[in-house]
């Protein structure tokens, strides 16, 4: 999934070359605003290193030569035979940095390398002890004071506070099936360790695959009905709809993540009996609730309500400026992946209700006013709730493009194009023409959709002459 997304992983002598990168000094992201650290050595524990593993590679003097000698062999044998196996598109920053965590084994030895070097130049040019010792404190001071600013951590809550958001935001009894790293750990910890919601079952979604994970169910997770022994394609198995099928009468289920049944996995394992279509996702927040198509069908004003109280919590962080500073927290942090999760969970409510908008009026409007059914009010809150949603994105991508950092590959360039659809569809079609112009700016010359993007330019052209004096394209 990761190399189709993001492109193939890197080939050997690439993974090493960003390996030798990283521990000579220069960062990973040369020149960016978005790397969190610079190199290992900072350029100048370089020829200490060389000079260590030359000199334990020709034998140490003594009963430690055999030991130098083993260091170097199990050195480049790591590296190596880690990357001719690591799988993962390290040109990606959150990739990059995952990747660069198994770095810490063979840069241990590495700074042994740089301790043997060291001690060997500093007896030839002849320092004392005290003159060796001083400049090495020196050295680790150095560090010290270079990497102070990006590795304070003293106050990044970002994952404690998305956590805490996602597991307070649940109804009682919830079952919440958790999927990715930042999704799932922090949430089980707090759960777990800190007791934090013990009403709720946490799970993760691929552990499920193993038949492991349902052992001592009954005491680990009352109440949760597991309809087999794994959640896997064979006879033995189940698939999340039986899941849902087996659970959703008697617990809300919620998912946190990105997965949606219609997996590839949920293909091979589908039913006669079961199809996707009977259960949809709802936007709840952070989370998506599990609705099943045949018993409830949601109104916009009972999606709206729902997600307006899941996502409070979050909001009021983020209006109160707790969110992490981008140009500190980099694309290689898991801080950047909170606010991009926040963000995201906008997306996807604009999204569900401007896709809403598109069908209505229907039959009973999707009805459930207070008033009874009133369908000029759905609509008007239905187009409400989107514009608020994509005005959030739409701030957010702003902010990102100010401070010259990507903008989230998950909704660059889904802002522009709702806030046209959603001015078009208020009669505003100056604002809308503004909008749809930056998402043709952002196409590509072969890019299949820019000719639509250009048709809908031109069309509102023609709307907005005599509405309004403009300049083409339309400036904010």
């Amino acid at each position: 999934g990761g190399a189709e997304a993001h492109g193939k992983p890197v080939p050997l002598l690439t993974g090493l070359w960003y390996y030798f990168l990283d521990a000579a000094g220069p960062r990973l992201v040369e020149g960016s605003a978005t790397h969190t650290h610079g190199g290992q050595l900072l350029y100048l524990g370089v020829p200490f290193a060389a000079a260590g593993a030359a000199l334990c590679a020709a034998g140490l003097p003594g009963r430690h030569r055999a030991a130098g000698r083993a260091l170097v062999v199990a050195w480049g044998w790591y590296l190596v035979a880690f990357h001719s196996l690591a799988n993962l598109p390290i040109r990606v920053a959150l990739f990059r940095a995952v990747h660069a965590r198994f770095w810490q084994m063979p840069n241990s030895t590495l700074f042994l390398f740089l301790g043997v070097g060291y001690a060997r130049i500093a007896r030839r040019c002849r320092l004392g002890g005290g003159a060796a010792w001083a400049l090495a404190a020196l050295a680790v001071a150095k560090q010290g004071v270079h990497h102070w600013e990006t590795q304070d951590q003293s106050r990044a809550d970002a994952i404690d506070v998305l956590a805490r958001g996602a597991l307070e935001s649940l109804p009682r009894g919830a079952i919440l099936l958790c999927s990715g790293d930042l999704q799932l750990n922090p949430t089980l910890y707090l759960h777990v360790c800190e007791g934090v919601r013990p009403d709720v079952s946490v799970l993760s979604q691929q552990l499920m695959s193993y038949s492991w994970y349902s052992h001592d169910k009954a005491e680990r997770y009352p109440g949760v009905v597991f309809p087999g022994r794994s959640h896997w394609p064979d006879q033995e198995g189940y698939s999340m709809q039986r899941f849902f099928q087996a659970n959703l009468p008697t617990r809300p289920i919620f998912t946190y993540g990105g997965n949606r049944p219609a997996e590839t996995l949920e293909r091979l394992m589908e039913e006669g009996s079961l199809h996707e279509e009977q259960y949809y996702h709802v936007p709840y927040g952070l989370l998506d609730r599990i609705v099943q198509t045949d018993r409830e069908r949601k109104s916009i004003h009972w999606i709206a309500r729902d997600f307006a109280a899941a996502i409070k919590g979050m909001e009021r962080w983020e209006i109160g400026g707790g969110m992490p500073d981008l140009r500190v927290f980099g694309e290689d942090t898991w801080e950047e992946q909170v606010v991009r999760e926040y963000y995201l969970a906008w997306h996807r409510f604009g999204h569900t209700v401007v896709d809403l908008y598109r069908t209505l009026p229907g039959d009973d409007c999707m009805g459930e006013c207070p008033e009874g059914c009133d369908c000029e009010r759905t609509m008007a809150v239905t187009l409400e709730a989107a514009r608020y949603a994509y005005g959030k994105l739409d701030a957010a991508q702003r902010g990102y493009m100010e401070r010259g950092l990507a903008v989230p590959f998950n909704w660059d360039g889904a802002v522009e194009q709702a806030m046209g659809d959603i001015y078009e569809e208020d009669g505003n079609a100056v604002m809308a023409l503004w909008y749809w112009a930056r998402h043709l700016d952002r196409k590509e010359d072969n890019d299949i959709g820019r000719m639509v993007a250009l048709r809908k330019v031109q069309a509102l052209r023609e709307q907005a002459i005599g509405v309004a004096e403009y300049r083409f394209p339309v400036e904010a």
